[in-house]
């Protein structure tokens, strides 16, 4: 577990701009219309061969799924704070363990209400999440806020 919480911590800027530069479109409708919008990040064991397509056809049109790592994948749910983002996570969480039965993953989440359009904290905020979840071994439950769901 540790050798992943360095991978994190050692590309974590790179994660950063990644998330960044592909939810600038949200960004956008989140400062227009004030239309908010959640992230997800994933981690699963490397022995876990998460089929990228498949995962993406299970999500809504306006929702995103972004590859950072081979086994770090970040989920943009379009139109969702609060409960919303709660619910959404959860049953991400839920099409993991139908996908993949019996596998570990590690799910965090982080909804843009709470940040006030600092999207970098958000993701930063994010990344705790999951290296909590990680180093806990709190795996297949979402970490949201300070709390489990």
């Amino acid at each position: 577990m540790s050798t992943i919480l360095e991978e994190i911590n050692k590309n974590r800027n790179s994660y950063y701009k990644t998330i960044l530069e592909n939810i600038s479109e949200y960004i956008y409708r989140e400062k227009r219309y004030d239309s908010h919008f959640s992230l997800s990040l994933i981690y699963h064991d490397k022995n876990v061969k998460v089929d990228a397509k498949k995962l993406q056809n299970t999500l809504r049109e306006t929702d995103m799924l972004i590859p950072l790592h081979s086994n770090i994948f970040c989920v943009v749910f379009d139109e969702t704070g609060g409960q919303s983002c709660i619910r959404a996570s959860e049953n991400l969480n839920k099409t993991l363990q139908k996908m993949y039965y019996n596998e570990k993953f590690f799910v965090s989440a982080s909804d843009s209400m709470d940040f006030d359009a600092n999207y970098l904290d958000m993701s930063n905020k994010l990344f705790e999440r999951i290296e909590y979840a990680i180093s806990h071994k709190q795996y297949n439950i979402v970490i949201c806020q300070d709390y489990l769901v």
